[in-house]
């Protein structure tokens, strides 16, 4: 299984929180993956250079404007077998750890609240070949993604373990 920190726009969030998220997956995978923009790709790739289980990579021009589903093609493109994901988002780097551990344990799941639905924080298993035609059909909301194309089951979590 391999941690996959997403966010479309890595630019508005600090690289703190890239950390302490990457961090929170690493201790259930043995890699993390922080697919970013060119214009971030430097200044990630140093900060995170002595960390040889973290790898940072650029999103591919082919499927660059597709949200959040870039990031997962980014890493599909790294892993292009059928791959085992563990996704978080960092603006969501105080979850509780027993949250990730519950998904990591639970394969095509994703976290919820009784309020709240957290499609950005799931595991799921996908390999290239399989993506790339869901990403030609042009639907590039994650919710569909997760629930539709995936059939990712929610699990539910107390709003407490967000904070």
């Amino acid at each position: 299984m391999i941690g996959l920190i997403l966010n479309e726009q890595l630019s508005k969030t600090s690289i703190d929180k890239i950390d302490l998220a990457a961090n929170k997956l690493l201790l259930m995978t043995s890699q993390v993956i922080i697919p970013t923009g060119n214009a971030d790709f430097g200044t990630l790739k140093s900060h995170f250079s002595a960390k040889t289980n973290i790898e940072v990579i650029t999103n591919k021009n082919d499927f660059k404007d597709c949200g959040t589903l870039t990031d997962i093609y980014a890493a599909s493109c790294q892993h292009p077998d059928m791959t085992d994901f563990l996704t978080m988002e960092p603006t969501h780097y105080r979850i509780n750890q027993e949250v990730i551990s519950t998904l990591a344990d639970n394969q095509n799941s994703y976290a919820v609240t009784t309020t709240t639905n957290f499609y950005t924080i799931g595991h799921f298993q996908i390999q290239k070949a399989d993506l790339v035609p869901y990403l030609k059909l042009e639907n590039f909301e994650l919710e569909k993604f997760i629930t539709n194309e995936l059939q990712c089951l929610p699990i539910t979590f107390a709003k407490s373990d967000f904070e």
